[in-house]
């Protein structure tokens, strides 16, 4: 749906863009035309919203393109921009040549910058623009989010060591590949050890081939994609998350 109204402070806007179906992030060269379509349909929706309505602060995320949007919209309405930088797009505008300079433009228009790991922001910083206003928040769970799958949870075998990892099944940036071969080592020393890859994305079959050829077919589990509630119930059930820091 284009529009979703929550309750009286919360309104979701959806815009319509060119992307065969899959986050734009899954593609593994920049998908030009796409990106386009997509900065050209986020300028117009958000322009169309910020006329009908009244904000003082505007929040994107993600350096580029989420972030060149924010500027964008922010330059036209004087709208004071806080950007969050996330990872992948901070290192990609760090070394890609056509990315950087977007990147610095985006930079130079915003009020704050907040980084959800010391890596990305030194990866912003290598940028060369300096921002007044930075702040270290990592990302985090809301403490109620396991609560009622917890709960729930009256069987949950104590015999093994399971281990959870949510990342998108892409290999660049998350290297999954080096969990699994991880896990050889793992089982190696303890055999009750379990890992579950609770997510979905273009190397998934990659991923089960690779987890074959090491003799893991019966250590890891391909849980494919959860919503929230699901990610919950599989998550109540693991002793080890794995996440990107």
């Amino acid at each position: 749906e284009p529009y979703i109204k929550i309750d009286e402070s919360e309104e979701i806007f959806r815009f319509r863009f060119w992307s065969e179906g899959k986050p734009l992030g899954e593609y593994r060269r920049i998908p030009v035309i796409r990106m386009i379509t997509y900065l050209w349909s986020a300028v117009r929706c958000g322009r169309r919203i910020i006329r009908h309505r009244s904000f003082d602060i505007l929040h994107s995320h993600f350096l580029v393109p989420g972030g060149l949007i924010g500027s964008i919209l922010s330059a036209k309405s004087r709208i004071p921009h806080l950007l969050t930088v996330h990872g992948r797009e901070a290192r990609m505008s760090a070394h890609n040549r056509i990315v950087r300079p977007f990147a610095r433009w985006t930079m130079k228009r915003v009020k704050a910058l907040t980084f959800t790991a010391r890596h990305i922001q030194a990866a912003c910083e290598s940028l060369g623009v300096p921002v007044k206003t930075t702040r270290h928040i990592p990302m985090g769970i809301r403490n109620d989010f396991f609560a009622e799958s917890a709960h729930g949870e009256t069987n949950r075998d104590m015999s093994c060591i399971r281990i959870i990892s949510t990342r998108t099944l892409l290999e660049d940036p998350y290297n999954i590949s080096q969990l699994l071969y991880a896990m050889v080592d793992v089982i190696r020393v303890n055999p009750d050890v379990r890992l579950t890859l609770a997510g979905d994305g273009p190397d998934r079959e990659k991923y089960k081939a690779l987890a074959r050829e090491l003799g893991l077919n019966n250590v890891v589990n391909f849980s494919g994609w959860a919503d929230p509630a699901q990610l919950a119930a599989i998550g109540v059930a693991m002793d080890v998350p794995s996440h990107e820091e």
